[in-house]
């Protein structure tokens, strides 16, 4: 063997052991994500709870606080914030003392002509200009199956077209939907439209939600 051969053949030999090294590395990398990936058609972490829409439920998780849905004796559902501490606060709670009534400010005043205008949670407090008989709907975020849900009052010289509900895409488990609200105006005038988020049997208390809107018919 010539003096020369030796250098190559611990080059060539060290080439073949990082290739192998490298190869190594890689399949266990990616047999790491396959074992710490969750299967398909798990729930998210922290349950059902985790796909929930409702602003409530969206704040606690924001905070960092730990998010579930429970089930009283009577099968009605809500949502409850676990503190730090340890300690469980209904969801409602906890939203409204961070987010008072009167919170949100007033838009401006907007105009009713051309296409429909919709009218949300950001519209809330706002003042609208309607042409008599020209629609505008009213579409709020809802999440049944916390048992809230959101119940419309309309004055006279306001006509309700319908109402529906869409719900969540499939698959997404006690997530929310949305209520949507038509309405016309019939009679000019001035009209305060409003709307209570609270919990069917519970017909005491403040709701956990208020909405309003001040709609001109002219």
């Amino acid at each position: 063997m010539s003096g020369g051969s030796i250098p190559v053949a611990v080059i060539r030999m060290d080439r073949s052991i990082t290739f192998i090294i490298v190869a190594a590395v890689v399949v266990a990398i990616a047999a790491a994500v396959v074992l710490l990936s969750p299967p398909e058609g798990t729930e998210p972490p922290g349950g059902p709870s985790a796909g929930l829409a409702n602003p409530a439920a969206v704040y606690c998780t924001e905070m960092g606080y730990g998010y579930e849905i429970r089930t009283d004796a009577a099968g009605n559902q809500y949502g409850v914030c676990i503190l730090p501490d340890g300690t469980e606060r209904d969801e409602w709670e906890v939203y409204r003392e961070a987010h008072p009534a009167g919170a949100v400010p007033p838009v401006a005043t907007q105009t009713g002509t051309g296409g429909m205008i919709t009218l949300g949670e950001k519209e809330s407090g706002g003042v609208f200009d309607f042409e008599t008989g020209r629609g505008f709907a009213i579409r709020l975020d809802e999440n049944p199956t916390t048992g809230y849900r959101w119940a419309l009052s309309v004055p006279e010289g306001i006509v309700q077209d319908s109402e529906g509900f869409e719900p969540p895409a499939e698959g997404l488990v006690g997530a929310g939907g949305v209520r949507t609200w038509t309405l016309h105006g019939e009679t000019p005038g001035t009209y305060e439209i409003t709307a209570e988020y609270r919990r069917p049997w519970e017909t005491t208390g403040e709701p956990a939600m208020n909405f309003s809107v001040t709609i001109e018919v002219v």
